[in-house]
């Protein structure tokens, strides 16, 4: 960082440019667990995440560190509103939308505040309702109250008709119904997605790929490599019409920016 221009901080590797995205029909949405990074490979997730150009950002595992603290500035120097966890103490989410785009989500986050994120995206005469969550792994009554409030709070929220779509983008840590898994404690899971499910979610990536393997986190056991699709996005069924693309980007794992792909959601309105 090198000082300010016009109230933003400036960096000596960022160009100098402003988020203004006017709700145009269109959305792009990133979701990346970037692995509590260090401040030498913060400093390149940024400037991949810049490049591309995103309007909702989501970024799982995040923590309140020095390199956390770095991508939260450098967010804001882009012209986002950012969310993130005041907490340095557990893993959490980061949300950030442009900064004219943006409204106060009111949820209701009591359990477990810093592992589930919302904003309001204004979109023209619409509201969407983004949700960022970093579901914990814990196989312990801490992750069933998890579990349970997060039931509870979609519940409510599909209650209330108080948004018009809403989005649900995340390290979610779940299974589909039909994917083998290597670890027991993601077994839990399944009941994570089925919720979803129930309230008439859909699977972004699975509108858009009904068949193709694909997995988000890899890791080497003993004996074999291990291949998890845990990072999901889950849309509303009245955005399904509006969904252009949902994949997975592998670029930033093979550059070892993260044991994560990226994950890109993009919305076209006709």
């Amino acid at each position: 960082m090198v000082g300010t221009s016009n109230g933003r901080q400036t960096f000596l590797d960022a160009k100098d440019t402003i988020v203004n995205t006017p709700f145009d029909g269109q959305i792009k949405c990133l979701n990346w667990n970037i692995q509590n990074p260090s401040p030498q490979r913060a400093i390149k997730q940024i400037n991949w995440i810049e490049r591309s150009n995103f309007d909702v950002i989501i970024l799982t595992e995040f923590k309140c560190s020095r390199a956390g603290l770095y991508i939260i500035d450098r967010l804001k120097s882009k012209g986002y509103v950012v969310k993130y966890p005041e907490l340095d103490k557990d893993y959490g989410v980061l949300l950030a939308v442009s900064k004219d785009n943006a409204m106060d989500s009111k949820i209701n986050k009591e359990l477990l505040s810093n592992r589930i994120s919302s904003i309001v995206y204004k979109a023209a005469n619409e509201k969407l309702l983004l949700l960022g969550v970093y579901a914990p792994i814990w196989n312990t009554d801490k992750q069933r109250a998890f579990l349970e409030f997060f039931a509870k709070s979609i519940e409510d929220i599909c209650s209330n008709e108080k948004y018009d779509k809403i989005i649900i983008l995340g390290d979610m840590n779940m299974l589909e119904p039909n994917h083998t898994s290597k670890y027991q404690f993601l077994e839990e899971w399944r009941a994570f997605y089925k919720t979803l499910d129930k309230h008439v979610f859909v699977d972004a990536f699975r509108l858009i790929y009904p068949n193709k393997e694909e997995y988000s986190w890899f890791t080497n056991g003993r004996d074999h490599q291990i291949d998890q699709r845990i990072d999901h996005c889950f849309v509303s069924k009245n955005l399904t019409d509006c969904i252009k693309d949902c994949s997975y980007i592998h670029e930033v794992r093979l550059e070892k920016l993260s044991d994560h792909s990226a994950m890109c959601l993009e919305i076209k309105k006709d």
